[in-house]
């Protein structure tokens, strides 16, 4: 009898030892949290490193419609869509679409998106009005040209220029790396929302023109 419920007892145990464990339903619902937090972690990033899109303005010049490609936010500001490339000093416009801040302070800095590392573009600027044709202002760009009878954009045809800013910055962006760098404004103690765009590998090929 004692053999029979030794064996019996072995026998129980090795069932036990080899049943599989049941999951419950609190640990499922931390396993598929700990999923969606890691994918919403992913989409989160990027988000971060996705670029500034861009738009354009069209303007009329004797007979010629003249389109200058922004990169930024259309109605608030943005900045020529210029190749900027590492460690390269080039010439750009920030443009701003709003009357009360001529004249103002303004300070401008830009932030790597991966390293965190933080140049200083401009530093107590003043914010000036804008005043006559964009391409007139653009040094490192050649705008599209196109002939005025070919544009099919009426409403823009019929205007000097379409939805044009008001304000301007000039600044001398000079970024050491590539990547995504993230353009940060900040007129008196305001911030604006930021602009990224891309750093590009500087080509030695290339001599540079500044």
């Amino acid at each position: 009898m004692l053999v029979v419920l030794r064996i019996l007892c072995i026998v129980l145990l090795l069932v036990g030892c080899s049943a599989p464990k049941e999951i419950t339903s609190s640990e499922n619902s931390e396993h598929k949290n700990a999923k969606n937090t890691k994918h919403s972690e992913s989409m989160i990033e990027q988000k971060n490193l996705e670029i500034t899109p861009t738009f354009v303005i069209q303007e009329k010049n004797k007979g010629l419609m003249i389109v200058h490609e922004m990169r930024g936010i259309k109605g608030v500001l943005a900045i020529e869509d210029v190749l900027i490339t590492e460690k390269t000093p080039i010439n750009c416009i920030l443009y701003l679409w709003a009357n009360d801040v001529i004249g103002k302070k303004v300070n401008i800095s830009a932030t790597h998106k991966n390293t965190g590392e933080t140049v200083t573009i401009l530093r107590d600027g003043k914010i000036e009005k804008q005043v006559g044709p964009l391409y007139k202002n653009e040094k490192e760009t050649e705008p599209k040209v196109t002939p005025l009878e070919y544009n099919q954009d009426l409403n823009s045809v019929n205007n000097e220029m379409n939805n044009p800013p008001i304000a301007k910055v000039p600044l001398l962006i000079k970024l050491p790396s590539t990547g995504i760098w993230e353009l940060n404004t900040m007129i008196n103690k305001e911030k604006l929302p930021s602009i990224k765009f891309k750093v590009e590998l500087k080509d030695k090929n290339l001599k540079n023109i500044n």
